[in-house]
């Protein structure tokens, strides 16, 4: 499996409920990880194109911003500010 950071444009004032619900519900995340509002991290065995595809069909469905960058990360190597539920999602899923 491979982890892939996705990050996107909002459209403000729209509501993103259910553009989650939609967007993480693919059955192939295995894992995810969403505690910036304009990224995931999403853990895969699909390749970064896929990804692309899925986005852009669910973002298309609720009329948002199309406009995103999906990356291949290593969790080994993380730095920054988050909580430490976000600490330990990096913690367990690094090792994966």
């Amino acid at each position: 499996m491979n982890y892939y950071i996705l990050t996107f444009d909002r459209k403000i004032g729209s509501s993103y409920k259910e553009f989650h619900d939609d967007f993480v519900d693919h059955p192939q995340f295995n894992r995810w990880f969403h505690y910036i509002k304009s990224s995931y991290i999403i853990g895969t065995t699909l390749a970064a194109g896929e990804i692309t595809d899925h986005f852009l069909k669910v973002a298309e469905r609720y009329n948002l911003p199309k406009i995103h960058f999906v990356v291949r990360v290593n969790l080994s190597y993380r730095g920054g500010w988050l909580t430490e539920d976000a600490w330990n999602w990096f913690g367990s899923n690094s090792k994966s």
